[in-house]
């Protein structure tokens, strides 16, 4: 199979993925920046070629088959393996100047590997991600990690990001950055 074959292919995953996370065509649509029904003629085609229904479609939105639910999970790998490159590999350029509020007492090293240009902000209403030992009231996206100090203390820290772009690769290579 061709690289262009294949990309389509994995594009047609992610797709399939994307609508069973957002129950309709119209809202994975418009967070992929495309349209309905082009979003649409993919699916189809994707059956046509799968000689199967992925979706079962009812005025309430559209009910996932077994093979789309298979489908996703494939997906779901995919999606996980291009996170960890975008973490690993990938320095984020954009958006510039992102402002971080980071706790008090709490050192963040490496973020200048994360991200090149930020500014350090001192209030958390402020800023555009959030690093903090508690649980921020104003956050988009959002994870949790906890960090091991010494042999037996362990740390909540909180990490978040509001809906900007980037923000779901931010928070992961922060994440990542406690983790390791």
């Amino acid at each position: 199979m061709s690289v262009k074959n294949q990309l389509s292919l994995i594009k047609q995953l992610l797709y399939v993925r994307e609508i069973i996370s957002c129950k309709t065509i119209a809202s994975a649509a418009i967070k992929n920046g495309i349209k309905a029904p082009n979003l649409s003629k993919i699916i189809k085609e994707t059956e046509k070629q799968l000689g199967q229904i992925l979706f079962i479609r009812t005025t309430k939105g559209l009910i996932p088959t077994s093979t789309a639910r298979e489908i996703s999970k494939i997906a779901d790998a995919l999606f996980e393996m291009s996170n960890i490159y975008q973490t690993k590999y990938l320095r984020l350029t954009e958006p510039q100047n992102l402002r971080f509020f980071i706790s008090k007492g709490l050192v963040v090293q490496g973020l200048d590997k994360i991200c090149q240009d930020f500014v350090l902000s001192s209030a958390q209403k402020n800023a555009d991600v959030i690093i903090s030992t508690r649980h921020p009231k104003n956050a988009d996206k959002m994870l949790s990690v906890q960090v091991k100090i010494g042999d037996v203390v362990t740390q909540d820290i909180w990490i978040c990001a509001k809906d900007i772009p980037f923000a779901e690769q931010i928070v992961t290579s922060l994440v990542l950055l406690f983790q390791n």
